[in-house]
């Protein structure tokens, strides 16, 4: 595991099944975002030609981390090792992401995340 967080500005979002447009009919899903306008609150997806508007989705931002098989570690994703399961959450108190993850006798892996797991027992 990468235990240096690296500074890289980089979301994805989970894009919500209900639609605040009728014609929008989707399941669910996970996706890189591609572009994010703040001012006019929208993101483009990669490999996606819709616009999606932010009451559309759910942005996760990346936490700079990886986990014990080298996956990206995001903002709401269950992390689990040999005590337990924790949501990564940041933490303004302490202006970094909780669980703290530089123990390195400590092996995080990925296990869902809040979105697509939302009745996973932490």
């Amino acid at each position: 595991m990468n235990n240096q967080p690296q500074r890289i500005l980089k979301f994805r979002a989970y894009v919500k099944s209900d639609s605040i447009f009728d014609e929008v009919d989707t399941n669910p899903f996970m996706a890189p975002v591609k572009s994010i306008n703040f001012e006019a609150r929208f993101v483009e997806l990669e490999n996606d030609d819709a616009i999606w508007h932010f009451e559309d989705i759910k942005l996760m931002q990346f936490t700079g981390m990886f986990d014990k098989r080298k996956k990206e570690i995001y903002e709401n994703d269950y992390l689990k090792n040999q005590w337990g399961t924790v949501e990564m959450t940041w933490s303004d108190l302490r202006q970094g992401w909780i669980p703290i993850i530089g123990d390195k006798n400590t092996e995080w892996e990925i296990c869902g995340n809040r979105f697509e797991n939302p009745n996973k027992n932490l």
